[in-house]
């Protein structure tokens, strides 16, 4: 996998705008710290559905974080 540059990817601010601007190949980087051993399951599935999976997943803990850090009623 070569590098490329990365997108203004901003995960400091607010909100999950930045999770979309997440290439494929950067989900890829970021699930190849995660998974043991990284390459048979990349090889085994597309990047996009990767990038897709993952990305889905960061807005899912994003939701999540937003929702444990609001006020309860």
């Amino acid at each position: 996998m070569e590098p490329r540059p990365a997108p203004d990817v901003q995960p400091h601010e607010p909100g999950t705008a930045w999770i979309d601007q997440l290439a494929d190949e950067q989900c890829m980087e970021i699930l190849w710290l995660y998974v043991d051993p990284p390459e048979p399951f990349l090889k085994a599935h597309p990047p996009a559905l990767l990038g897709r999976a993952l990305r889905y997943a960061l807005h899912r803990v994003a939701e999540a974080e937003a929702s444990r850090a609001a006020p309860g009623p």
